[in-house]
Parts: C-alpha cells; structure tokens; sequence
C-alpha cells in the first residue's frame, strides 16, 4: 500500500461570514507560515449546506485515510486470531482498494 502524497499538515476548514457563511476554505498552513489552498468553495456570497457538506468532508479527509489504514493494520495483523479482526474484514471488504484509492 502506498502512503499520501498529498500536502502534509493538518487541514483546516476556515468559514468567512458576513451575516451568514459566504465563504469555505481548506487550508494547511506550511511550515514556512505559506497557506496552502486545498479547497476554495468560491460563490457569489451564499454557501449552501451541500457545498459546506463538501468542504468538512475535504477537511477530514486525511484523518478518515489514516483512520481506515490503522484499522486495515489492525485487520492484516489479527485478522486469523481475533473475532473483531475477521468481523471488521467481512463489514468492510473494500477497505483495501479505498486505501489505495486515496493513495496511488
């Protein structure tokens, strides 16, 4: 399995308000203080509970994939020996290919 090459850091989800949300950004900020720009939902002036749906989702991402390759670890490691680990196998068959997904 391969690891992320996205942008390393944590990710942050930034909401700009005038009055209600205008505005939803992902950033990380770099080690040299840069923000990087991961998503930008750019509108004009409303954001509708789909777009800011979106944008959590894009901000937790990172951490749902290290979450799914701690749990695919704990899976490969016991898989044979504890009921969880082959419980955990049969619920989520694909957790393989969505690491992968994310990864390649």
């Amino acid at each position: 399995m391969s690891e992320f090459k996205g942008t390393k850091g944590e990710w942050q989800l930034i909401e700009y308000h005038y009055g209600q949300l205008i505005g939803i950004k992902v950033v990380v900020d770099n080690e040299d203080g840069e923000e990087t720009i991961i998503h930008d939902t750019d509108t004009s002036g409303y954001i509708d509970n789909e777009q800011e749906a979106n944008a959590k989702l894009i901000a937790c991402s990172p951490e749902m994939l290290e979450a799914l390759i701690k749990i695919n670890d704990f899976i490969d490691k016991n898989e044979n020996v504890n009921y969880w680990a082959r419980l955990l196998s049969r619920e989520v068959p694909n957790i393989k290919e969505l690491i992968n997904k994310a990864t390649e």
